[in-house]
């Protein structure tokens, strides 16, 4: 391995963390018995994926020289680490070159980390690549949570374009006002201004047939029937924007979600069948049942349930509580979540107990929008998917149509002729992300 790095850093005294008299620089800060650094660049500016596809390319011996410092014993000049965690996730080392499954000498993963037990808290939201770290970085996964959601809203151009639209949409703007019709050209370019004509094409009618319009001279001159269903088809495309879920913020490892954060998750999940402006007051009164009881109300474990039911020789307690209503269930789950949640602390007390070669309980990962409360709580050694919930009943649905689909396209394109045999690439990061479209 020495040699490749030597054939592919011919002029190894160049290039990243070298400094100027040769010398391969490893930067760090020691915290008591903890030493902290960035994961070294690879070493291939301007093309970062060159080594993840090039067998013979090797990373720069300062990437090298990294994890060497790690492993040596400080009488060799080492950190003598007993342990390395890989804080956040897309590290490199996993996808260095070797083998895909069952490293072997000739694979880069486990020439650096070498017998260095390896934690990798990676988020919880991403088990497709988590298996990577597993497979090739031997990683020990202690999950962590996304942040709260937030709504994306409007800003800006988008913002000044839905006032322009609901002013021509005012009563008479449609209708064929002169006032309102001298706003096409406002609109017209204040969605060139947003880049936003490949997203929502203005289709104009000709004599063969609609064509996208692309540059106008004059916008008025636009048929208006053409014109209000082109500003209706942007206004939903707005509303779409506006209402885009995106991660607030940065979660802090460890940390329990605040009132407002907890809210955020809750109206995120139920969305529409659930107010906003009742979320905060659900949190808020589930805090003090909270503080009432002295303790944050555990989720029951149906299995533990059914432990204590054979070991105790009886009969499945009969339920006393009548069927709940759409209302109650509602609460009852948010609740559920919110207990969930709460215990995000369990994501530091599972890298304290890896550090100390205990067990950290495992769970498949996900999110909780996509997957359910089932990926929470979070601290948890992932794996990507449960063989049992595959294919789920959208991905069941879903790949039915997808092959249906195949399947006509063939036919329109021969004949009507039945394909003789049909194959499908099991792909396991498809399946995975698509929850097992390709398996149904």
């Amino acid at each position: 391995m020495s040699k490749k790095v030597e054939r592919s850093w011919s002029e190894k005294d160049r290039g990243p963390g070298v400094s100027g008299s040769g010398d391969l620089v490893v930067s760090g800060i020691q915290l008591g018995n903890v030493w902290v650094t960035v994961q070294p660049l690879l070493g291939v500016e301007g093309d970062p994926m060159r080594l993840l596809f090039e067998r013979d390319l090797t990373p720069h011996p300062q990437y090298c020289a990294a994890y060497e410092l790690l492993r040596k014993p400080p009488e060799q000049g080492g950190i003598g680490a007993q342990a390395v965690i890989h804080l956040g996730m897309h590290g490199t080392v996993e996808w260095l070159p070797g083998q895909p499954l069952g490293n072997d000498r000739k694979s880069w993963s486990d020439e650096l980390l070498g017998p260095l037990p390896n934690i990798y808290v990676y988020a919880a939201n991403n088990p497709s690549e988590s298996i990577l770290a597993k497979r090739r970085g031997y990683g020990t996964l202690v999950s962590y949570n996304v942040p709260p959601y937030g709504r994306a809203g409007l800003y800006l151009d988008l913002a000044n374009l839905k006032d322009l639209i609901d002013e021509y949409r005012t009563p008479g703007g449609e209708d064929g006002d002169n006032g309102n019709h001298d706003m096409k050209d406002a609109i017209f370019s204040t969605v060139q201004k947003a880049g936003m004509m490949n997203d929502v094409p203005l289709w104009l009618p000709n004599g063969e047939g609609d064509v996208v319009a692309t540059d106008l001279k004059d916008p008025k001159e636009i048929p208006t029937a053409a014109f209000d269903k082109w500003v209706r088809e942007v206004s939903i495309y707005l509303l779409e924007l506006q209402e885009r879920l995106f991660s607030s913020g940065l979660h802090t490892l460890g940390s329990t979600p605040s009132d407002e954060g907890m809210a955020s998750y809750l109206q995120a999940y139920y969305g529409d069948e659930l107010q906003e402006e009742h979320c905060l007051d659900l949190v808020r009164e589930w805090r003090e049942e909270s503080k009432d009881s002295g303790s944050v109300p555990q989720t029951e474990n149906p299995l533990l349930s059914l432990l204590n039911w054979v070991t105790n020789g009886g009969g499945p307690p009969e339920s006393t509580t009548a069927p709940e209503d759409e209302s109650s269930s509602m609460i009852a789950g948010s609740k559920e979540i919110m207990s969930l949640l709460e215990r995000n602390t369990e994501e530091l007390e599972s890298i304290v107990r890896s550090l100390d070669g205990g067990y950290v309980p495992a769970a498949p990962g996900g999110d909780l929008l996509r997957d359910g409360p089932a990926v929470l709580p979070t601290g948890r050694n992932i794996h990507a998917l449960d063989p049992y919930r595959m294919p789920s009943a959208g991905a069941w649905a879903r790949g039915q149509k997808a092959a249906e689909e195949i399947l006509r396209q063939h036919q329109a394109a021969n004949n009507g002729d039945y394909p003789e045999t049909v194959a499908v690439t099991m792909w396991g990061l498809d399946a995975i992300k698509t929850r097992g479209e390709s398996i149904a």
